[in-house]
């Protein structure tokens, strides 16, 4: 669901499409909305294939459910581990990171005897 800039820069190669193009190419597949390109605060782009799939998960951290887990705006690891419980830990890591790279969610370091917060 989600592709590495290298992934999709080849998949653009692939299709006859120059390296210079890949950026222009990507923004024009975004505002189709055929999939998300996005690019981050530290220059990174991500490149999500089903944009639908990524609305569900973000979704998820704003139900109204979860309201009476996240105190004072703050969310931990397990509690993150338990709303995201449908998926691999890797792709919970790597929303985590998407999130944190838009500036939606800052990683707090643990404190003595607490584990990491979002």
């Amino acid at each position: 669901r989600k592709l590495s800039f290298e992934e999709f820069n080849a998949l653009c190669f692939d299709c006859g499409i120059q390296s210079g193009e890949v950026d222009m190419v990507g923004q024009i597949l975004h505002d189709l909305g055929e999939l998300l390109y996005l690019k981050g605060r530290n220059g990174d782009t991500t490149i999500v294939i089903d944009p639908a799939w990524l609305v569900d998960v973000m979704g998820s951290l704003i139900n109204v459910r979860i309201q009476d887990v996240v105190k004072e705006g703050l969310l931990t690891g397990l509690q993150l581990q338990h709303i995201w419980k449908g998926y691999q830990a890797s792709v919970r890591e790597e929303l985590v990171n998407l999130l944190e790279n838009f500036g939606i969610v800052h990683v707090l370091a643990p404190t003595e005897g607490t584990e990491r917060r979002q």
